[in-house]
């Protein structure tokens, strides 16, 4: 499951610098699959994109939608093609700000419609408002929480690959899908802090050099709450030692004990290869779910604890860590895709691991200066969006060429990719077929031979290009996980 919040470190690194974390969260209780037909699927809601504990396990099962064919997926758009419905709620006394806000959304709303061809509209449950006095979040004179956003439903559907994996709810609408897992009501939840940063805005005036632009920030956010995460975090450390994608662990209905169900991946990880091998990650997970076979009961989480960091496996999940802190040694294998060198690179140089700055994001050294910043776990302040993709080059979009690949990969249609793969509602299995999610050639080094289609969309902005700022006074993209549900959490 994705989280996502920004969080405003006070405390300066040095004389006048600040540091922004965009704060993402990751936490996955998955009930056990019923590989029947038609048997109800267990889905989770996250209202509070804030609150990485408070998650809400909801019955989501499969319906039939009202009328069948094209005419159930008769689309709503705005007047300008905005696929992105933003509901919204501002607390602020400042109406001249919540309108800048919610016209930001908009605009990020309609940066990736223009991008995709989306088919069914997605909703964003969206508000701007003081966390201390409406939340009782007031931070301290270190820290502030700047806002966040999530998948507001995570879906389990059936891989061709044989693993069941967890997919956002604005990707599952898009499958159109005859039958299909009950929806919430919005796709999305994001929510920002209206006593939080120094925020720039559209028709501001120009850019200072302690400003962040608003529509980098929520652009962000809502390619993650589209889908752009892994899940693999280290749920059982303090200290983080071992890597594995998110644990499934349900207490049992009729006594104190823990039943686990398996390691469960998103649907990014479907994607994600070994480099220096070719290996998918994927076959990983299916090594790691032969600690213990699904259903199996543990008296406690520190048994089940202890039991897997002696396990074999668990050396397995070593070496996942190893991985994610070595340099160009885990990608995202896109559509198209035969070799290690296709891949697009995830970020592996951070030394200790940095818990969601590592793998959920793109390298920061190979698209740093590129047209694909738009994803490292580093965002430059002190410059608007508009000037950022105008000084990368021709290509005029902020979503770049390599994550307009990730999307199509995931499996959201484009003009130049009209028939994404689909996954399948119906689970009958989950164990890994690496006859169909295939190894690839190794390779360390980056290719630079695919073409792209020219995108262009226009950001107006009142602004010129400021002199890039030092990595202190950046906005960094981290991501923190949480494991088990013991109730809703305030």
């Amino acid at each position: 499951m994705t989280f996502h919040s920004l969080v405003l470190q006070r405390r300066p690194i040095k004389p006048s610098s600040l540091t922004i974390f965009l704060v993402f969260f990751s936490s996955l209780l998955f009930t056990s699959p019923s590989f029947q037909q038609n048997v109800p699927l267990g889905c989770y809601e996250y209202p509070d994109p804030t609150n990485r504990y408070h998650k809400i396990p909801v019955n989501c099962p499969i319906i039939e939608s009202p009328t069948m064919g094209d005419d159930f997926f008769q689309l709503q758009e705005n007047s300008d093609n905005n696929m992105f419905v933003i509901h919204f709620v501002c607390g602020a006394k400042n109406p001249t700000l919540c309108e800048k806000v919610k016209d930001t959304f908009e605009i990020a709303g309609s940066i990736i419609s223009s991008t995709l061809t989306l088919n069914t509209p997605i909703n964003v449950n969206a508000s701007f408002i003081d966390f201390c006095k409406t939340l009782g979040k007031c931070g301290n004179s270190d820290l502030v929480t700047l806002g966040g956003a999530t998948p507001t439903r995570m879906i389990p559907l059936q891989d061709d690959d044989g693993l069941v994996r967890l997919y956002p709810q604005s990707l599952v609408k898009q499958f159109r899908f005859p039958k299909h897992p009950q929806f919430s009501t919005f796709d999305i939840t994001a929510t920002f802090n209206s006593a939080g940063g120094d925020y720039w805005f559209q028709g501001d005036p120009i850019i200072g050099p302690d400003q962040q632009d608003f529509l980098y920030v929520v652009l962000h956010e809502l390619v993650h709450g589209l889908g752009f995460a892994s899940s693999w975090q280290d749920y059982i450390n303090d200290t983080p030692e071992a890597l594995t994608p998110d644990i499934s662990v349900i207490s049992s209905a009729n006594s104190s004990t823990l039943i686990f169900n398996g390691f469960f991946e998103s649907a990014f990880d479907k994607y994600m290869i070994d480099i220096p091998t070719g290996r998918r990650v994927s076959a990983i997970t299916d090594q790691l779910n032969e600690f213990a076979g699904s259903g199996t009961k543990f008296s406690n989480i520190q048994e089940f604890y202890m039991r897997f960091k002696s396990s074999k496996q668990y050396q397995l999940a070593l070496g996942m860590m190893n991985s994610s802190v070595t340099p160009l040694s885990l990608g995202f294998l896109p559509t198209g895709g035969t070799k290690s060198s296709d891949c697009i690179i995830l970020e592996t140089s951070l030394n200790p691991y940095q818990r969601g700055c590592s793998v959920s994001h793109v390298s920061l050294q190979t698209y740093n200066s590129t047209c694909d910043f738009l994803m490292k776990y580093l965002a430059d302040r002190g410059k608007d969006l508009n000037t950022l993709v105008a000084s990368r080059g021709n290509y005029k979009s902020p979503i770049g060429p390599e994550l307009l690949l990730f999307f199509n990969t995931l499996g959201y249609a484009s003009p130049g990719y009209p028939n994404p793969y689909r996954p399948n509602v119906i689970i009958t299995t989950n164990k890994f077929n690496p006859n169909v999610s295939k190894n690839v050639d190794p390779g360390l080094q980056k290719a630079s031979t695919v073409s792209y289609a020219t995108v262009t969309v226009t950001i107006t902005a009142n602004s010129a290009p400021t002199k890039i700022p030092e990595y202190t006074t950046m906005l960094l993209f981290i991501f923190f996980s949480s494991l088990l549900f013991s109730g809703v959490i305030t």
